[in-house]
């Protein structure tokens, strides 16, 4: 099986550090299968020279970013051209935990998004699976509107949600080809400060920022429920009219 690369952007300016890409990479090098090779590269503004020691080099491969788009909209260079040699991307935002085997997330193949965890009629793009095969018409659609895009719409997601529906492509979402295995930690982990069990990955999408619990966030053990799982699945069907996944 051939392996994505995984990929996350740190644009300076912002509430993201190198530490925070540090922290993102030992999470998924301590979840990645040893049967598969490991690239993990991260598209930033800032500069090799001052890059924090321990991380550029020693499995974090640093990409540089070709425009000065400001915060979110700095994720549309995952689908530049020039970046095709990343082949598929297996992309997670900075506020992202990884707690378990990724085994299954990195087989995907398949152009898939987040289920919002907010809207679930909706796309979300904190952890996305890129095909390199996707990426083109994205760019190009992008490329195309750059500016009138980023002054009518509020960011990347929107973005997206429009073009794939313009292109009429429906991405899979990533709840739904592998129940249980994305959490969100405001809808399911923050009252326990604990995930449900088999959860792989924990999406924070906003505060507070996986740094700022006091204690470092777990997974249940297979025997517990976690009421969250049930209020989750509560929301969904509320909002789709049925159930969501089981």
């Amino acid at each position: 099986m051939t392996a994505p690369t995984v990929a996350c952007v740190l644009r300076s300016g912002g509430g993201f550090l190198p530490e925070h890409v540090e922290a993102l990479y030992l999470g998924v090098q301590n979840h990645w299968s040893k049967d598969l090779p490991l690239r993990f590269v991260v598209l930033t503004n800032i500069e090799e020279e001052v890059w924090p020691t321990g991380g550029l080099g020693f499995g974090i491969e640093r990409v540089p970013l070709a425009y000065s788009y400001v915060g979110w909209w700095s994720k549309l260079e995952l689908f530049l051209p020039c970046n095709e040699d990343l082949g598929d991307i297996l992309y997670f935002d900075l506020d992202t935990v990884i707690l378990g085997d990724l085994t299954d997330i990195a087989s995907t193949r398949t152009l898939t998004l987040l289920t919002d965890f907010y809207t679930p009629k909706s796309s979300a793009s904190g952890m996305m699976y890129l095909p390199l095969e996707s990426r083109p018409a994205v760019w190009d659609r992008w490329a195309a509107r750059v500016f009138m895009t980023m002054k009518r719409m509020r960011g990347d997601q929107d973005f997206l949600r429009a073009t794939f529906r313009a292109l009429g492509v429906e991405p899979e979402r990533w709840q739904l080809l592998w129940p249980g295995q994305v959490a969100s930690y405001k809808q399911q982990c923050q009252q326990l400060n604990m995930a449900p069990a088999g959860t792989r990955v924990v999406c924070f999408h906003g505060r507070p920022r996986p740094w700022q619990l006091g204690t470092p966030l777990k997974v249940a053990e297979p025997e517990a429920v976690s009421i969250h799982e049930e209020r989750w699945a509560d929301v969904v069907d509320d909002d789709r009219g049925g159930p969501y996944a089981g």
